[in-house]
């Protein structure tokens, strides 16, 4: 089960507070937009200690597609393009929906984690919409059970595997596989 604590941003200071107004020690990156006050359960799991972005684009909100990249075994590639990517129940970023690399070789790095001497991948490009997304940093390091339970679309944070890339999980439905 997973535990977590009221918080919310506050636009006036960009830090993470909890219902006392206690600065939890995380803050909004510079440059991301702050939302209006917006309660969240934030997982002590997994951003204790760290930093939890504010949100993209303007209102809180992205309505432009983003690009983002899947390996997946060349065996399962036909059914990916008929029926889309099924969500996944664990991550770094918790479950609920697919996860995209932000580069190619990114993904071939998490597939290649993730199904060692495997056979090669094919990289699919994935088309979404980011809505509402939240940048976790430092990234998690351990794998969480389930959804998160963030007031976001989107996750992202840095790729353990390939320094300068990231990672998102798409929990807003809008993934759509373009090849």
């Amino acid at each position: 089960m997973f535990r977590g604590q009221p918080a919310w941003l506050a636009p006036s200071t960009g830090k993470i507070v909890d219902i006392y107004g206690k600065d939890l020690g995380w803050g909004a990156e510079p440059g991301l937009q702050e939302p209006t006050i917006n309660p969240v359960m934030v997982g002590a799991g997994l951003l204790a200690g760290g930093m939890m972005a504010g949100m993209r684009g303007a209102g809180g909100a992205s309505s432009e597609l983003a690009v983002g990249y899947h390996a997946a075994n060349e065996e399962f590639v036909e059914s990916i393009m008929e029926n889309g990517l099924r969500p996944s129940s664990a991550g770094r970023l918790g479950g609920g929906g697919p996860y995209v690399s932000s580069t190619p070789e990114g993904a071939i790095a998490e597939y290649g984690f993730h199904n060692p001497g495997g056979p090669s991948p094919t990289v699919l490009r994935v088309e979404y919409n980011p809505g509402t997304n939240y940048l976790i940093n430092p990234p998690p390091t351990s794998y969480t059970q389930g959804v998160l339970p963030l007031a976001a679309d989107t996750l992202t944070t840095s790729s353990l595997r390939t320094p300068g890339v990231l990672n998102t999980i798409i929990r807003n439905g809008s993934a759509r596989v373009v090849r």
